[in-house]
């Protein structure tokens, strides 16, 4: 399936053209319009065709903010894979996933939260070659709590069937808020990030504090 026919990309991009106003993505620090989140994912997407990694497999690890929405969504664009990274991880456990996941390229977030996909290269000065089918998608590893963590991709179209089932069975909509708090680096958190926008909702980022602060509920949903 070539990325730009998800069903994913279709969607949003419509709710881009129809409601380019509406809020997509929003954080602590600010809201991406549905116009702004395609635009900006697109630029992402450009960057990874430039640089002639489609296909690739690209770690992201920018923290719990809109700017991750914007990353998978320019990846799923490119028909490349998103492998997120836990911000709170030790350094040793990222390289290890990394590694094992033969990435081609990391989404970096700059100090004026611009987001730049920055090549791996390896030891000829090449980006690394993917390690799994094109067509784009996700990687997810383990925690790797009984030994070295493993990693399991999962096709974008796979993906693609979940989300758009899953609109009428949770009876999702352009009304919808949903609040974001799953780890970047499980396999629900791709979830939580897609589903509103496919329907034309928002996906509310909560803050990484979230799991040790209960009353964050209550405040954050009186604010959005």
């Amino acid at each position: 399936m070539h990325p730009q026919r998800l069903f994913i990309l279709e969607k949003i991009l419509t709710n881009a053209l129809k409601h380019p106003n509406s809020e997509a993505v929003k954080d602590g620090n600010g809201t991406f319009t549905y116009s702004q989140l395609v635009e900006q994912a697109k630029r992402i997407s450009t960057q990874i065709e430039e640089q002639h990694l489609c296909g690739s497999v690209i770690n992201v690890d920018v923290g719990r903010c809109k700017e991750r929405v914007v990353v998978l969504l320019g990846i799923l664009m490119s028909g490349s894979f998103y492998l997120p990274l836990e911000e709170e991880w030790p350094g040793k456990r990222k390289q290890v996933v990394c590694n094992q996941a033969h990435i081609s390229a990391s989404a970096k977030l700059t100090e004026n939260s611009t987001l730049r996909i920055v090549p791996q290269l390896n030891d000829g000065n090449r980006p690394k070659k993917d390690p799994v089918p094109s067509g784009g998608g996700y990687l997810i590893f383990t925690s790797g709590s009984t030994g070295t963590p493993k990693g399991v991709v999962i096709a974008a179209s796979s993906l693609d069937y979940v989300l758009k089932n899953s609109i009428e069975r949770f009876n999702v909509s352009n009304s919808t808020k949903l609040l974001a708090v799953a780890s970047p680096a499980f396999d629900f958190s791709i979830f939580e990030l897609l589903l509103p926008l496919v329907a034309g909702g928002t996906v509310c980022i909560a803050d990484k504090s979230i799991p040790k602060n209960p009353d964050y509920f209550e405040q954050i949903s009186k604010k959005w």
